[in-house]
């Protein structure tokens, strides 16, 4: 994970995945743990609104949404300096992301029955 700014690249700080998991519900499912932050990779860009969106799309490039779930998960706007700063997510394999999007409803994970 990057933390990404006119500085360059920085590692992300661990406290951001703790803020973004709070009062999510942590559960397994068939042994799979659906909402784990180990399962995604993301970058936090900072500078105007076009720079941050120029990054996302070229993210999207090289992780296209629909095998990635490529997203923006948070920004952020300073008024003041006119500046963004985004967070972007993806998974981290197609194989994580098919897993997510064929999770079941909660009724056929409950009782296994189809209503």
């Amino acid at each position: 994970m990057y933390f990404y700014s006119g500085l360059g690249l920085r590692p992300l700080s661990g406290l951001y995945l703790e803020e973004l998991n709070k009062g999510k519900i942590m559960f397994e499912w068939n042994g799979f743990n659906y909402w784990a932050a180990e399962h995604y990779d993301f970058k936090v860009v900072q500078g105007t609104e076009e720079h941050c969106l120029a990054i996302f799309r070229a993210e999207q490039m090289n992780r296209p949404t629909k095998k990635y779930g490529t997203n923006i998960v948070d920004k952020e706007h300073d008024e003041e300096t006119d500046e963004w700063q985004m967070v972007f997510r993806w998974f981290k394999t197609e194989e994580l992301h098919r897993k997510h999007t064929e999770f079941p409803p909660c009724y056929v994970r409950n009782d296994g029955k189809v209503l």
